[in-house]
C-alpha cells in the first residue's frame, strides 16, 4: 500500500484529489489546520498549519509520517483580491516549511508540487514544460508567489524525486459545475451577467466592447478532470528521478477569450459580437462597478501559449471533456449559487 501525505485536502482541488487518491487504495494522511476525524479506514487527518513551522514540524507529526512514500503539496492561496503578505505566507513560507519536513523524513518521499501556468507571468510565445525563468514579470501576488514556491522545489536537488504539476485555470466540476467561490475566470462571467439587463440596447450595436486581446487563450480545466490527471500522474512516480514538469491543462490549445465571451453572450441571450478593448483604456471605476480585481484583466491580455507534451506522453489515452461539454454547467452553477444571490442584496 502506498502512503501519501496530501496538503490542502480540505480545499477546492484537494477535496476532489483526496477522493481520487483513496480510490487507488492508497493510505492517505491529510493536513488540516483544525481538528478533523474520518470514518474512512484509509484516511487519517493530522492537525497542522504548514505556514507555521512549529505546528508542522512537531515530533508527533514526524512519527505519523515515518513511512510516507509520496507528498502531494496542493495547499495554496489563490485569491486575486488577497494581499501579498497572505499569498507569501501560504504559498512561499508554506512550501519552504514542507520541504524542510521532507528533509527530516528517513523515507525520502517523492515530492509532488501543485503549481500553476500563472508562473509564466507576462512571458510571450510558447511556454512549454522545459521553461521556467525567462525573465518574466508578474501581474499579481498569486503568480509571483507561485513562481517563488516552484523555484524552491526545482532548486531542492537534495530531494531526489520531484514532480511539478502546473495547473491551467481551474473551474467548476464538469459533472455539475460546482465551485465554492467566485474567482479567476468567473469575473468575466459576472461582468457579462451584469450587462444582461441592457441586452435590448446592446442589440442595436454591431459590436460590444470587451476587455480582452484577440490572441489570448484561456486554458480552462474542470476541477474533477485536474484531480483525475494528478492522481494518475502520481501513480507513475516510482521510477522518477530529478524533477519532472507537467502542464495539467484542459487539453488541446485552450479556448480563445473571444469564444469564451461569445459562449457567455449566448448563455445570457445577449446579441452582438465582442470587440477587443486594450487594457490601457480601462478605468479603476469600471473594476469597482463589476466587482473585479484590476489585475484580473491581465489574464485576458496574455501573449503566451502552453503545450503539455510530457503529460500527453505519460497519459496518451486520457480523454478531456470539451469546453462545449462543461461550459453550460459551470455558468449555470455560478448563476444559481452566486450571481442570483448578489442581485438580491
Amino acid at each position: 500500500m502506498t502512503n501519501i501525505l496530501l496538503t490542502g485536502a480540505s480545499g477546492f482541488l484537494g477535496t476532489y484529489l483526496l477522493k481520487d487518491l483513496l480510490k487507488t487504495g492508497a493510505k492517505v494522511y491529510a493536513f488540516s489546520r483544525h481538528p478533523r476525524s474520518s470514518d474512512t479506514a484509509n484516511l487519517k487527518w493530522l492537525q497542522a498549519d504548514i505556514s507555521v513551522e512549529e505546528s508542522l514540524l512537531r515530533a508527533e507529526i514526524l512519527d505519523e509520517l515515518a513511512d510516507i512514500d509520496i507528498i502531494i503539496h496542493a495547499a495554496a492561496l489563490y485569491d486575486l483580491t488577497a494581499d501579498r503578505e497572505a499569498h507569501y505566507r501560504h504559498n512561499v513560507i508554506g512550501t519552504s516549511n514542507l520541504l524542510h519536513l521532507v528533509r527530516l523524513l528517513k523515507t525520502k518521499p517523492h515530492f509532488a508540487h501543485i503549481s500553476s501556468i500563472a508562473i509564466a507571468g507576462n512571458a510571450e510565445g510558447n511556454f512549454d514544460e522545459t521553461k521556467f525563468d525567462v525573465g518574466q514579470g508578474f501581474p499579481d501576488a498569486y503568480s509571483s508567489t507561485k513562481f517563488a514556491s516552484e523555484n524552491m522545489v526545482r532548486s531542492a536537488s537534495d530531494i531526489q524525486s520531484r514532480s511539478i504539476y502546473r495547473l491551467g485555470i481551474v473551474v467548476g466540476s464538469s459533472v455539475d459545475g460546482s465551485i465554492p467561490k467566485i474567482d479567476g475566470a468567473y469575473y468575466l462571467q459576472r461582468m457579462i451577467h451584469m450587462i444582461k439587463p441592457f441586452k435590448e440596447q446592446i442589440g442595436k450595436l454591431k459590436f460590444v466592447p470587451m476587455p480582452y486581446n484577440e490572441s489570448t487563450r484561456l486554458y480552462l480545466i474542470p476541477v474533477d478532470i485536474a484531480s483525475q490527471l494528478i492522481a494518475e500522474l502520481v501513480g507513475k512516480v516510482a521510477n522518477r528521478n530529478g524533477v519532472a514538469t507537467f502542464h495539467v491543462l484542459g487539453g488541446g490549445r485552450g479556448v480563445s477569450v473571444r469564444r469564451a465571451i461569445q459562449t457567455m453572450f449566448a448563455h445570457y441571450d445577449i446579441p452582438g459580437n465582442p470587440f477587443p478593448v486594450p487594457k490601457f483604456v480601462l478605468r479603476p471605476s469600471l473594476f469597482k462597478i463589476f466587482r473585479a480585481p484590476a489585475t484580473g484583466v491581465e489574464y485576458l491580455h496574455t501573449k503566451w501559449t502552453f503545450s503539455s507534451k510530457n503529460l500527453e506522453k505519460e497519459l496518451p489515452d486520457f480523454r478531456y471533456p470539451s469546453y462545449a461539454h462543461f461550459s453550460a454547467k459551470i455558468m449555470d452553477y455560478a448563476d444559481t449559487h452566486f450571481f442570483s444571490k448578489e442581485k438580491k442584496k
